[in-house]
């Protein structure tokens, strides 16, 4: 941009007065209405509208990346602007600008509060220009951006901590939002009275996050961390976003999920700008370099004029009598901001920015901003030569506005097109006031988190975004469908084991007859289309191969599933099945058939083992007694799985065609290695040929094999599930170990469950460490035991039932009771110090509850068995002599308090932070 050589000092000045006196006066014309308009509009109008509102966050996150380029630069620039700025105080608003490099991105940032510095400060040693706490900040975020790694989890790192600390304000305006939005609500007139039993999952959530909502404080930060992940949690699940409208009236509804959204805009921010990172490399090293603060502006004493005057300035005319009278009234007021000097804008900041250091361009014209643009400062964006996009602008007039001096062509262009703008909107509102919202800048543009409406190509984006938006929603609602089908929660039978077998022609995902053949294989029933479409990403890898099978071979052979470990797809085999016979003397002659698995299980001839599928515990269906001679139901049949029987051990490769069958079905628990068989077998001990319906069962079957997502299958009404209390599983080491499960697992514990609190006769035991610490909570073993006691190819120095967890949480605690019963089960009367051999021996998972019947937090069963093991159990060995340190048993007593557990939390926390 060239200079205006020829324009005066003083002609520049007056152009700046000129906008000065304009904006004050816009500012009285509208203070009394159009703000006040715009506040009970919206709660927040200079805040981002969601234009995302009605999807999850997981999905608006996958919707960002599929939009172009410019949109996703654009999105980097809002969630950066939106992360550096603290609060929602004015003098927090931050802009930024992209200066895109060849590896590596330049962002240009600037905050209307200049970062508390004043003009002439320099940046320090480091190359930044903020204060120590934003220095810090600043280095963590490119740190964390740098890693390029993807994350749903809910779990927080230590830099989404560090920025929901760092945005603390904006947490607390949105818990106290929502916690008013919850006094004044009330109940949908399909809810009052009733508690809906499809939303139980979705119920358990919100009423977690309400009462950690219900605990809140602003001074504790642990809490604002656990408020916001609970509220991500929220988001995460479009299913919250139904239940809320559902529970609540449509419009109190989706109020709350506004605010759940804004509540975590910091982590929503953070790992979009992860995502984006990750699939541009070059955003990983973003080099933030702040706009060096400016002198505030003022103008002049001899602009410092009565009201009426510099309106006659403005217009170049002599207004009527009657405007002139209106606008006296603000004559005092007038020269008294006129006379006040102003922090430029950040927006501004930026323009200037790049006025004055002309060797540094933009790489594209949009600015990033952490809420929506003033009037004036869009009004002087779109002014300029280039005109600069934003994310929208809202319609209050923001009169603390100011503009340097500067002979820049572009700076006297776009002031010359903003006076023209507020002057022409100052004289719609003095002809006729009920015209204002007609005005060019009345309303509040409807704002877009990837970029303005203002430009052609910017609008044509919108609406592709639009259209993507919308045909996302479509697939993720088919999706929700398809997994629920998939996850046999679309059964036409009761829940539980049953005796009675289904019918061969019952839909193999529902169970509901009547049932269609699939026309292709013949081999597989079908109720409806949406059932085939669920099962068909497995179905497909073997449809047109058992349609085109050839003959089979001989009498003596049966139709199989191989499932190589070096091929992808699973293969249709004729498995010859070798007729024998047995004699025993007094009871005659019995027939067998032995299964030829050479060489399909590899040519060293390995040892094999079999696993035999007798239930269908996705769909609850029910296939027959298996290859059992002394079964008393000698009906239907089993699926055999035949395998190297010690597959962990012998260097077999992992399943690729396990893995490449149970696709989008769901994930595999066990580490499945080397080849498999899968054939049919009967009670008599014969083998029949497998059908597709049978390769259904069988992904269902990998898929729930030693599953973390319940204790147990429990036979309950819904009034019972909509009863259950939330409990933890503690799981074994070969829970973590085969399935790579945490720990500690959050699981629902329906009325009819044996653990629940409302059962009269329950079982489990009481942790009297527990009760000491003052949360009583029962332990109960799973039914599971029997996987854990010897699970195939186990070679670990522990056993797979070993669960520590529990047994340090079960030691006894009565001084009394020293000597050691090898057979005590009760803990009352077990030893001082040590597990009875019930609670110290195959154990498996164990399922905790609250004994007070309320829900209970997987934080706080994980923090007392940490205690327990890690400081208890040293503590009752100094007591029983066999430590270094003497201590009575009355001072381990004495220890062992809620407070003192907290405590060593802590420092376990901060010990391993250090680390």
């Amino acid at each position: 941009m060239s200079s205006l050589t020829k324009k005066s000092k003083m002609e520049i000045e007056e152009r700046v007065a000129h906008i000065v006196w304009a904006a004050h006066i816009l500012s009285y014309l509208t203070k009394t209405r159009n703000n006040v308009e715009l506040q009970q509009n919206s709660c927040d109008d200079d805040e981002e509208e969601l234009d995302c509102n009605e999807l999850d966050a997981a999905t608006e996150r996958t919707s960002i990346l599929q939009c172009s380029s410019t949109s996703i630069r654009s999105k980097f620039l809002d969630c950066l602007a939106q992360l550096l700025s603290p609060s929602k105080d004015e003098r927090s608003v931050v802009a930024t600008s992209l200066r895109e490099r060849e590896d590596f991105v330049e962002i240009d940032v600037a905050r209307n509060d200049c970062f508390g510095l004043t003009a002439g400060s320099l940046s320090n040693e480091h190359g930044y220009g903020f204060e120590a706490v934003e220095e810090e900040y600043y280095n963590s975020l490119r740190a964390y951006i740098s890693t390029g790694v993807e994350s749903d989890t809910t779990a927080l790192s230590e830099f989404e901590c560090f920025a929901i600390a760092y945005t603390s304000p904006r947490v607390d305006y949105w818990v106290k939002e929502l916690r008013d939005i919850l006094s004044s609500a009330s109940l949908s007139q399909n809810e009052k009275g009733q508690s809906s039993s499809q939303g139980q999952v979705e119920e358990k959530i919100w009423a977690n996050f309400t009462r950690l909502l219900s605990q809140y404080h602003t001074r504790t930060i642990i809490l604002k961390h656990r408020i916001v992940q609970r509220a991500y949690e929220c988001v995460m699940n479009l299913e919250i976003h139904n239940f809320l409208h559902v529970v609540f009236e449509p419009a109190v509804g989706s109020k709350l999920w506004r605010a759940l959204k804004f509540l975590t805009r910091p982590l929503i921010d953070i790992r979009i700008l992860r995502d984006i990172a990750t699939h541009h490399p070059q955003f990983q090293d973003i080099r933030i370099s702040p706009v060096f603060p400016s002198a505030k502006t003022s103008i002049g004493l001899q602009y410092q004029i009565p009201v009426s005057t510099a309106w006659t300035k403005l217009t170049n005319d002599s207004p009527p009598a009657a405007i002139l009278r209106k606008l006296d009234r603000y004559n005092d007021e007038f020269k008294e901001d006129c006379a006040k000097s102003y922090n430029l804008h950040a927006e501004i900041q930026l323009v200037m920015h790049y006025e004055n250091s002309r060797d540094l361009v933009p790489t594209f014209e949009y600015f990033g901003c952490s809420k929506k643009t003033c009037l004036i400062c869009e009004g002087f964006l779109q002014s300029l030569p280039v005109p600069i996009c934003t994310r929208g602008r809202h319609g209050i007039c923001d009169s603390s506005w100011g503009v340097l001096l500067s002979t820049s062509v572009g700076v006297d262009t776009a002031l010359k097109g903003l006076e023209t703008i507020l002057i022409s909107r100052i004289n719609a509102f003095l002809e006729d006031p009920s015209e204002i919202h007609k005005s060019l800048f009345v309303s509040n543009v409807e704002q877009s988190t990837l970029a303005s409406e203002l430009s052609e190509s910017t609008r044509e984006s919108l609406k592709q975004r639009e259209e993507l938006i919308e045909g996302l929603k479509k697939s993720q609602m088919n999706q929700r469908e398809e997994n629920a089908i998939l996850g046999g929660k679309r059964l036409y039978t009761q829940p539980g084991k049953k005796e009675n077998l289904e019918s061969h022609d019952s839909c193999v995902m529902c169970n509901k007859r009547p049932a269609r053949v699939c026309g292709r294989c013949h081999g597989c029933y079908y109720c409806s289309k949406a059932c085939q479409k669920s099962d068909w990403s497995s179905h497909k890898l073997l449809c047109k191969k058992f349609s085109v099978q050839g003959d089979r071979p001989s009498e003596q052979h049966r139709r199989a599933i191989l499932f190589p470990d070096n091929s992808a797809n699973p293969q249709m085999i004729w498995i010859r099945c070798e007729r024998k016979y047995l004699s025993d003397d007094g009871y005659g002659e019995e027939s067998y058939e032995e299964l030829h698995v050479h060489p399909h299980l590899g040519q060293d001839r390995p040892f094999p083992g079999v696993l035999r599928i007798e239930h269908n515990p996705v769909r609850d269906r029910n296939l027959g007694s298996g290859m059992v001679f002394c079964h008393p139901r000698k009906e239907g049949y089993s699926i055999a799985l035949h395998h190297r029987e010690t597959f962990l051990l012998d260097g077999s490769a992992i399943n690729r065609s396990i893995l490449s069958s149970v696709g989008a079905s769901g994930t595999v628990g066990h580490s499945w290695k080397g080849p498999m068989i899968a054939i049919r077998e009967t009670a008599s001990e014969m083998h029949e040929d497998i059908t597709l319906g049978d390769f259904r069962h069988i992904i269902d079957w990998l898929i729930s094999y030693g599953t973390t997502q319940s204790p147990e299958s429990v036979d309950c009404s819904e009034n019972d599930i909509s009863t259950a209390v939330r409990g933890v599983k503690i799981c074994c080491y070969g829970e973590t170990k085969l399935h790579g499960s945490k720990p500690y697992i959050s699981v629902d514990v329906p009325k009819g469950h044996m653990a629940h609190p409302g059962m009269k006769y329950r079982e489990g035991s009481i942790s009297t460490i527990s009760e000491l610490l003052g949360l009583p909570i029962r332990l109960w073993k799973c039914k599971d035991i029997d996987f854990w006691r010897d699970p195939p190819a186990w070679n670990e120095s522990l056993s797979a039932s070993s669960n520590q967890s529990v047994a340090f949480m079960m030691m006894g605690t009565n001084p009394k009771d020293a000597e050691i019963d090898i057979c005590c089960m009760n803990p009352v009367n077990s030893p001082w110090g040590w597990a009875p051999l019930y609670w110290s021996s195959d154990l498996g998972n164990v399922l905790a509850t609250r004994e007070d019947g309320k829900d209970l937090a997987v934080d706080d069963v994980k923090m007392m068995c940490e205690f327990a093991r890690r400081k208890l159990q040293p503590l009752f060995e100094d007591s029983l002599g066999g430590g270094f340190v003497s201590r009575t048993k009355q001072e381990v007593l004495d220890f062992i308090t809620w407070e003192n557990m907290v405590k060593f939390s802590n420092e376990m926390a901060e010990e391993s932070e250090d680390s």
